[in-house]
Order: structure tokens, then sequence, then C-alpha cells
């Protein structure tokens, strides 16, 4: 049996998605240790500079997720420790956009030979509805972290 067209838009929306992620991540250009403010470097050697976070600007405190374009970035040129210290969530990005460019040709190419039933949709469901609050929580923890390294209660 076939996999649905809805599965199929899904996952071509997923590959579309992740792989603009990772070709715009890639044209980032940060280096944290001069402080230079991220930008996009374009063929042509045209240079723009990205504005800085609202929530930094008005409050001088990082926002939850202050320094993710910094950390994708920085993974996807290879510096994984930078990428950590920048947002511990950045790499996490990459890799999920990675496995969904592996996964999505596999729903689009390959039949599905077991049938969905009513059991397996629910099962799905409730996993669907825990990560939202799981992506919170790990998101809140990384805030937390970020807080305090911004006060200089640890050196990370």
């Amino acid at each position: 049996m076939e996999r649905s067209r809805l599965q199929r838009q899904q996952a071509l929306a997923t590959l579309i998605i992740a792989l603009a992620f990772l070709i715009g991540f890639g044209f980032f250009v940060s280096n944290p240790n001069t402080g230079d403010p991220i930008h996009i470097r374009l063929p042509g050697g045209v240079r723009v500079e990205l504005l800085d976070c609202p929530f930094r600007s008005l409050t001088g405190l990082p926002c939850p997720i202050c320094g993710i374009s910094r950390s994708s970035a920085l993974m996807l040129h290879g510096d994984v420790v930078g990428s950590f210290r920048a947002h511990p969530i950045g790499p996490l990005f990459i890799l999920a956009a990675i496995a969904a460019i592996v996964w999505a040709p596999f729903v689009l190419l390959i039949p599905e030979r077991i049938p969905d039933n009513r059991e397996r949709q629910t099962e799905r469901s409730r996993a669907g509805g825990r990560i939202g609050p799981i992506i919170l929580l790990v998101l809140l923890a990384t805030w937390a972290i970020n807080l305090v390294r911004h006060f200089g209660l640890v050196n990370w």
C-alpha cells in the first residue's frame, strides 16, 4: 500500500525546509573570538549584517534562542566546540536537518508495506503531544545556562 498523499507532501516540505536551512546557514559567517556580528556573505563578496536580537537590545539579556543562528553557522563551518558555546541547541538543529534530508527520500520513494491502523495513529499522536513540552523544557534549560553565562557565574 502506498503512503498517503499528505505524508508525501509533508516529507517534501520537510526536505525543502531542511535544505534551505543548511544552505542558508552555509552563507552565515561569524567569528565569536573577535566579537564580529553575525553576517551573511553572499557570492561576489557582498556582506549583509543581520539585526540584533530585539529582546537583547531592550533588556541587555540573551533571549532563549540567542545564539542559535551563530551556533548553526559555526557547526556548518566545522567549529563544533564554538557551536556548542554559542548555543547548545544549534548543533541539534543541524543534525535534525541532516536527518530530515536522509529520511524524506525514503518517505517519498519507498512504498509502505504495512498499512496504518488506528492503534499506530494513536501512538503517533501521543508521541507528538509529548515532543512540544520536551522542546520547551530543553529551550528553557539552555536559556538558564545562557543567563548564568551572561552574568559570568560560569565560564563556558
